[in-house]
């Protein structure tokens, strides 16, 4: 095998030789520079993650991350606190699981209106029981949210509490 790759590179002159070597080194420039762009937009697209992140995260709007069965995978801190339980304990239950079995009824109803026209948002009022036991009245709001990194379309749900003690007044 080496007499033969021999035999294959006696064939180039020496011009030719240093016109593949000139190749080469353009080829790897450009790679160079491929791979510094590509590192840039690595580091753009960490910051913007970090960024929309803590938007969601710190929203003063209770959020959760629902599969298209309603299963919460993911929710904000808000939610946290308005729902009184921790991510991993919702997380693979339906909202519909803290709340009174007539309150799960009607979110179903509002989740099915508007279904199947493109980018409907669906709204209602519930009233939502937390695990402190006290019954807070919210707005709920569902969006369906494209595929990202899934196979799947997720559903987002924005629960906004509008019991009156939620309200801080302006002074």
């Amino acid at each position: 095998m080496a007499a033969t790759s021999d035999s294959q590179f006696s064939e180039y002159t020496l011009g030719q030789g240093l016109e593949l070597l000139h190749e080469l080194q353009i080829y790897q420039i450009e790679l160079e520079l491929q791979n510094h762009a590509l590192h840039e937009s690595c580091e753009e697209l960490k910051r913007l993650q970090t960024h929309y992140r803590s938007l969601f995260y710190g929203a003063p709007v209770a959020y959760l991350q629902c599969d298209q069965s309603g299963q919460i995978v993911d929710c904000n801190d808000r939610a946290e606190q308005l729902v009184g339980r921790t991510l991993d304990a919702m997380r693979g239950r339906r909202l519909g699981a803290f709340l009174s079995s007539a309150m799960a009824d009607r979110l179903h109803v509002i989740e099915r209106s508007g279904k199947g026209a493109r980018s409907a948002i669906r709204q209602g009022q519930l009233t939502l029981t937390a695990a402190d036991g006290l019954s807070r009245e919210v707005l709920v709001e569902i969006r369906d949210l494209p595929a990202v990194d899934r196979e799947e379309h997720m559903k987002l749900f924005a629960l906004v509490d509008l019991t009156p003690h939620s309200v801080v007044p302006i002074e």
